[in-house]
């Protein structure tokens, strides 16, 4: 019997428990991927659809609109923007959460609309409206 002076290359052998362990891996991986998104807090989720917390002058200029359209800043819980749109939520005895959509145009910020049940208006206004949650 002659011996080649090139060893010959073999696959290893492939069996379906190890294909089986890679195909658990992976769904393992991928429920860890979903639990972490899941898990994350509100204004985290919030912020990577592009809303934040109104602050400063942002904030103040969005309440004072918001007293111009309701007449008081009783009850307001929260105040968002994203990028030319923003909301004030409003929490009442009677009426239960409110929100009040704002549009920032030629330099300040006008109402656009306000819902008390089912979100309406454009994505930008339906995100808005669900950071009131």
């Amino acid at each position: 019997m002659t011996h080649s002076p090139t060893p010959i290359a073999s696959r290893p052998p492939r069996n379906r428990h190890s294909a089986r362990m890679r195909r658990h891996r992976t769904i393992r991986a991928a429920m860890a991927t979903v639990a972490v998104v899941v898990s994350l807090p509100a204004s985290t989720a919030l912020a990577a659809a592009g809303v934040v917390r109104a602050q400063g002058a942002t904030r103040t200029a969005l309440v004072r609109a918001f007293i111009v359209q309701d007449g008081t800043s009783r009850g307001i819980s929260g105040v968002y923007v994203s990028g030319a749109a923003g909301v004030v939520c409003q929490r009442t005895p009677d009426a239960g959460l409110v929100r009040f959509v704002f549009r920032h145009t030629r330099g300040s910020w006008r109402f656009a609309l306000s819902t008390r049940g089912s979100l309406q208006g454009t994505l930008t206004q339906r995100r808005l409206e669900h950071a009131c949650h």
